[in-house]
This record gives structure tokens, C-alpha cells and sequence, in this order.
């Protein structure tokens, strides 16, 4: 093993203490190059441009999976039906596992040219768009906040700050309402269909509340809504006060371990809500993050609970054996939450 990463493997940082073994050098001996990557990155802190990450990383662009992932991606946006937001081949999803695999839109044509499709379709409100199709009405282009608010990530982690991505950012931050649970982010109607889920309209809707925190922990904090950390506190009141808005609930299956954790679960909340010191503190994520915990084996590992079929292939498509990716994946939350 390389001498410094060795010795970046004997340091024991605080997070370590919250398991009962430490995970790292599993994770670094996987044979998952965005594992490794990103282990190196986030969980041991070695800089993006350092030989070893940069070495690793060009395995990321060349794992098969990581180009099955992209293949899924569509080349016509316009015209692309968007069959649900939870689906697994939802792109915006895709792109931002693939993102968060540690591959940049320069990585491949299809990326950048879909994130320019992306950017392209933009209403005047600063909404981005998507074609779908609602019941007793055909396919049309409009725009729900579970399009505009992962869209506008997607774009904000790959492109920059853009004119676009700006105007979208303001749409989004002067949507923050009172809801029935607290200040947050509702299921706003479709803009053309005027469709919107299936719960009552002053309610919060979790997924998008919990889109938008992630969206804003990549904003300056000066560019973000002033009462942000009230709409974690909302989600969490949800979790404490067992709501159920827009049939999204907290039983046993939100309490799985389901990754990627592309829609509203236990991971999905942690993950969000991990990256503000202030909502770390809060009751609710120390009662989620101690569930979570309990999920460990003896070695500090995590193995998939529920899981996408469509991903049967990967680790994290697996429920009899531990994830590398998904002991990452909760790893990174304790290290934001413990250091």
C-alpha cells in the first residue's frame, strides 16, 4: 500500500469511534474505483489534483459500470417521457450518482450535452422543464419543483453558476413557504399540466424540501434563503411527529438502508441535512443517524437493505452482502456530523 495513504489509515479521527471497526481500508482494498475515489477524497482528505486520486479517478471514467450508468442517460431531453421521479433512470438521479461517483461532465460527450439540453429548457420563471404525461391529459413539457430543484443541482455541480442556473436558484429560494408542518418547500402544481401529488396542497412535500437543502449546501451561505435551517427543522418534524405528507411516510421502509437513495428515506435525510452543523444537532438526526449505526457489522460495514433491481449488478444492489459504496455513502455522514 502506498506509504502515505498508510499513514493516513492510522490516523483515527472521531467518526471511527461511532462504529465498532473502521471501515476505511476496506473501502480503499474494494474494487470499486468511486469508492476508493472518493474515500480518498472525502474520507481521507487527499486533494483532487494529488497523483494518486488523479490515477484512480481516470479508473472511475473507465469502469464499466460507471458506462452503463451513462448509456442510460437519454440524447434527445426535449423528448425524453419522464416516467416518474423516483424511477431509477430518472437522468437527473443518474447524473448525480455519477457526479457523486467522482465523474465531471467533460468525462463524457453525452453528459455534457444533456446538461446543455438541461439548461436550455428553462421557463420564464426560471423553472426547468421536462416532458411527462398525467392522467386523462397527453405528454407535455412543464415543470414540477421536483424537476426544477435536482435539475438545477445537477447543473449548479457540473456547469458553475450560470445566468440560468441563478435565475432557477432565485425561483427556488422565493418558493420557500409556511407549510401545515413549518416553514419548507410544497408540492407546487405542475406549470402546464397543474397536476400536483397526491396530498393535501398546504403540506410539505419531504422530497423536495430535502432536494433543495442538498442544492444550497453548494451555495455560499450568503446566497441562501435566511430561514433554510427552519426547513431541515421542518423536515425533521415530520420525522418526530410521525407526518405523513404526500404518502410520504417514516415506517420500516423509509428506516431501510436503500441505496442510491434517490428518493426520501432515512439515508436521503441524513445525507441532506448532514451537510449544517446547526441540523446535526438536532434530536431528530442524532435519533436517525443512531438507527442508522445499528446497521453495522463488527468491521464498520453496511449492507444494502432494500434495493433497486434495476442496479442488481452493483454492490449496492445486493442484500446479502455488505456495500462498499454504501458503507461510503453513511461514512461521509458521520464524518460530516463527528469530523
Amino acid at each position: 500500500m502506498n506509504l502515505e495513504l498508510d499513514n493516513l489509515l492510522k490516523t483515527r479521527p472521531k467518526w471511527i469511534s461511532i462504529l465498532n471497526g473502521d471501515p476505511r481500508k476496506h473501502l480503499v482494498e474494494s474494487e470499486e474505483p468511486y469508492t476508493v475515489y472518493r474515500t480518498l477524497t472525502d474520507l481521507l482528505g487527499l486533494p483532487e489534483n494529488h497523483s494518486l486520486t488523479e490515477k484512480i479517478r481516470s479508473s472511475v471514467v473507465e469502469d464499466e459500470h460507471v458506462g452503463q450508468l451513462v448509456s442510460k442517460l437519454p440524447s434527445d431531453w426535449k423528448n425524453y417521457l419522464v416516467k416518474g421521479h423516483d424511477k431509477f433512470d430518472y437522468p437527473p438521479s443518474i447524473l448525480l450518482l455519477l457526479f457523486d461517483f467522482g465523474v465531471r461532465a467533460d468525462d463524457f460527450s453525452e453528459i455534457k450535452s444533456l446538461l446543455e439540453e438541461m439548461k436550455s429548457l428553462q421557463d420564464d420563471m426560471g423553472r426547468f422543464l421536462s416532458l411527462a404525461r398525467f392522467p386523462k391529459k397527453e405528454a407535455m413539457i412543464g415543470s414540477s419543483f421536483c424537476d426544477t430543484h435536482i435539475i438545477t443541482e445537477a447543473l449548479l455541480r457540473s456547469l458553475g453558476r450560470t445566468e440560468e442556473i441563478d435565475k432557477a436558484i432565485s425561483f427556488i429560494s422565493k418558493n420557500m413557504k409556511e407549510t401545515s408542518q413549518g416553514v419548507a418547500w410544497k408540492c407546487a402544481p405542475n406549470s402546464v399540466s397543474n397536476a400536483r401529488g397526491p396530498g393535501r396542497k398546504d403540506d410539505i412535500c419531504p422530497q423536495v424540501t430535502l432536494e433543495a437543502l442538498r442544492l444550497f449546501s453548494y451555495i455560499p451561505e450568503k446566497d441562501r434563503p435566511s430561514n433554510l435551517i427552519s426547513a431541515g427543522n421542518t423536515l425533521f418534524d415530520c420525522w418526530k411527529n410521525q407526518h405523513r405528507p404526500y404518502m410520504f411516510g417514516h415506517g420500516s421502509g423509509f428506516k431501510k438502508l436503500r441505496p442510491p437513495f434517490f428518493w426520501y428515506n432515512i439515508g436521503g435525510v441524513l445525507d441532506a441535512t448532514s451537510r449544517y452543523p446547526e441540523l446535526v444537532k438536532n434530536e431528530s438526526f442524532q435519533d436517525m443517524l443512531s438507527i442508522v449505526i445499528s446497521k453495522a457489522d463488527e468491521k464498520g460495514l453496511f449492507t444494502p437493505e432494500s434495493i433497486y433491481r434495476d442496479f442488481r449488478t452493483w454492490s449496492f444492489g445486493q442484500k446479502n452482502t455488505w456495500s462498499p459504496w454504501t458503507t461510503f455513502y453513511i461514512c461521509r455522514i458521520l464524518k460530516r456530523a463527528y469530523g
